[in-house]
């Protein structure tokens, strides 16, 4: 029994001089003509006119098997072709049919998949978009680079029976904080060939791949343009042709029957065209990220700056829809331009990089195809590939002033606004550290990263100024401080990876010294008053005798300066942060120094005149809650990121008196309301709440 290859191929055979034979006596236009026999001699020399007939009659054979999709129809080709005394060799390779004159031009022909048959005739497939080509699966490691260049040019090669939808692509740039320009032109060769230090390169068109010389993993990959193979362009392109820039390529175009147009190679790009370096390269076309397309890949990221590019694209042939709805999503989510016409997180999310898109697109069912394959990116960019800045979230080490932004911002240095205010930075790719001014404009507000004008998501780093009043009472003597405690934070939800859910607010990750255990200084501009005064009375018994002890504090008020640490004249105030962002945790330490205070003693005894003592002295009178964590205040934020109202008091145990048992403490606090400045709002990305 015949094996199934033996079968396929015995069976073409036989397909092939049946075609034949049924055409032999129709017009000779209708079918090629001109068959060899086993001994015909192979052609050293093809003139002009001659490769433009067997093309012709090539592409005519082609009609006469269908679209071209089945292994049947593809090994019909092949045998056709090397049945033909111009060509040395064919092949199938990708699933697209090649042949090899026998001066070495390559011709490609590219099956119909983007036509499907129904009954009543063959009808386009749903607009859609184009793949892109690369490696077969995305790199691991790090990737943040920028392209160099705002330039970004977006080609068509295909014709009217397709889904021009660039437009859209272009659209997603212009909704963007992005300086990316972007330019649609024709996918011509002139244009091609124009193609200078740009940054982000897209094309829409037929990609086939050819493997001459049966060289595995060596073979040749093509970009279909809009020039047609013509007498007149067989001329215009016979340098190119002959140092193999350009081949033949067969595919559909304005109608449903293919025609022959020229197709780039990687030898083209070597020759005409240069990139920016970090440049994104994404080819929509069929093929661009086989094994086979690699030389042409590693080429044409070779030809950007320093050979630093991103290079996407598809493993398998594949159809407008499944490329549009891909390069949609992939475009938006590099950009967080938001478009509502494309699958949208709720809430929104800010920019990520290439790979993590990539590997995104699976979990939206998107970036796969038909055919089994997937759209997948290479990169030789030493950090995250990126079209713009974006900020994750944000610390701040409130006494310092000191700002800690993480996201992904690349390698070249930018600038940081708070609340539109150039700030000091020391820039790294994934961690910048910023010194704000501690109050005033620039000291909080809206953040955003901007490098070469491409501006990341905004995050605002809110603000409170919270009225606190705290008291002391001690047998009568009191202590008063009318405080205003300000804090900055970052309360905005975030996202980590494309597609989670929201992750809570996190505090303090950046700041590797966080070792305090009662947290972080409150910023500067904490301002507060105070005020003491009141007198204390103790009378005791002694036998017959009474003893009554009295002290005045002498009235005192003032300014209470607000210090890092408690020593000395004033107020320390601590914070921390719950987990999820929602509480503050304070603590406080008063100090009120050089405190007056007259003292009078007097024991009175029956039969004996009072005596009395007197004197003045001074002592520091106080507020200290640091040491007790139940003394410690806490303040909730509600869903709108405001400081609740609230109040607590506490009776705190004294050492032993003589006379009345355990002196008494009375703590007792009240704080007021206090709105956010700047609060996390229904545009800040990946926020949680209202």
């Amino acid at each position: 029994m015949l094996s199934t290859t033996k079968k396929i191929a015995h069976f073409s055979l036989l397909l092939v001089v049946g075609i034949i034979a049924m055409t032999c006596g129709e017009s000779p236009d209708v079918i090629p003509n001109g068959q060899p026999g086993p001994g015909t001699p192979p052609m050293t020399e093809i003139s002009d006119e001659d490769r433009m007939k067997v093309l012709d009659e090539a592409g005519k054979f082609v009609e006469l098997l269908g679209d071209l999709k089945s292994e049947l129809a593809q090994q019909t080709l092949v045998q056709w072709l090397q049945t033909r005394p111009e060509f040395k060799e064919a092949g199938i390779s990708d699933d697209d049919v090649w042949a090899s004159f026998q001066d070495g031009r390559l011709a490609i022909f590219i099956p119909k998949w983007d036509v499907v048959e129904e009954e009543g005739g063959r009808m386009p497939l749903p607009q859609a978009s184009s793949a892109i080509n690369g490696e077969g699966s995305a790199t691991s490691g790090r990737t943040q680079g920028m392209p160099q260049t705002s330039t970004a040019t977006f080609f068509y090669g295909l014709g009217k029976i397709f889904t021009d939808y660039r437009h859209t692509l272009k659209d997603l740039f212009t909704k963007s904080n992005t300086s990316y320009k972007v330019e649609l032109k024709d996918a011509s060769i002139e244009n091609l060939k124009a193609v200078k230090d740009l940054g982000i390169f897209y094309i829409q068109t037929h990609g086939g791949t050819a493997l001459p010389e049966k060289k595995q993993g060596n073979g040749v990959f093509g970009l279909w343009t809009t020039n047609p193979v013509t007498p007149e362009n067989e001329k215009l392109y016979r340098v190119d042709h002959n140092a193999a820039r350009v081949l033949y390529m067969y595919a559909l175009h304005d109608l449903y029957k293919p025609v022959w147009h020229y197709a780039i190679t990687r030898r083209f790009v070597d020759e005409y065209m240069t990139f920016a370096e970090n440049a994104l390269q994404y080819i929509d076309g069929c093929n661009g990220g086989t094994l086979n397309a690699i030389p042409f890949r590693d080429k044409i990221m070779e030809k950007a700056a320093n050979g630093k590019a991103t290079y996407l694209g598809w493993t398998t042939p594949m159809v407008q829809s499944e490329g549009e709805e891909t390069s949609r999503y992939f475009f938006d989510r590099l950009l967080g331009a938001h478009d509502k016409g494309i699958p949208t997180e709720s809430p929104v999310q800010r920019p990520f990089d290439v790979a993590a898109i990539v590997k995104d697109l699976k979990r939206t069912g998107l970036g796969v195809t038909w055919r089994g394959g997937s759209l997948t990116s290479h990169t030789t960019v030493d950090s995250k590939a990126i079209l713009t800045p974006s900020i994750e979230y944000l610390t701040i080490q409130d006494y310092d002033s000191k700002l800690f932004v993480k996201g992904f911002f690349g390698e070249e240095p930018g600038i940081v606004t708070v609340d539109g205010v150039a700030v000091p930075v020391e820039w790294t790719e994934e961690v910048l550290i910023c010194q704000l001014p501690d109050t005033g404009p620039g000291s909080s507000g809206e953040v955003i990263v901007s490098v070469r004008g491409n501006k990341s998501n905004p995050v605002p780093l809110s603000e409170w100024n919270i009225p606190l009043n705290v008291s002391m009472d001690q047998l009568g003597m009191t202590t008063e401080a009318i405080l205003y405690l300000r804090v900055r934070g970052d309360v905005h939800s975030y996202r980590s990876t494309p597609g989670e859910s929201p992750r809570r607010p996190l505090g303090d990750s950046l700041i590797l010294e966080y070792e305090n255990a009662l947290g972080w200084s409150f910023a500067k501009g904490s301002a507060g008053t105070y005020s003491v005064g009141g007198q204390s009375n103790i009378t005791c018994p002694l036998g017959q005798c009474e003893s009554t002890e009295k002290q005045t504090i002498v009235l005192k008020n003032g300014k209470l300066p607000y210090l890092e640490a408690a020593s000395g004249m004033g107020f320390a105030a601590y914070y921390k942060w719950s987990k999820d962002k929602k509480k503050l945790i304070v603590s406080l330490d008063v100090n009120i120094t050089d405190v007056g205070v007259e003292y009078e003693s007097t024991m009175t005894c029956p039969g004996i005149p009072p005596s009395k003592v007197g004197k003045s002295f001074v002592t520091t009178m106080g507020i200290h809650n640091l040491l007790d964590p139940l003394s410690r205040l806490e303040f909730i934020l509600d869903d709108k990121f405001t400081i609740t109202s609230g109040n607590k008091s506490r009776s705190l145990g004294g050492p032993p008196a003589e006379c009345r048992g355990t002196v008494q403490t009375e703590f007792k606090a009240q704080w007021s309301t206090s709105a956010a400045a700047f609060p996390a709002n229904k545009d800040t990305e990946a926020r949680i709440g209202q």
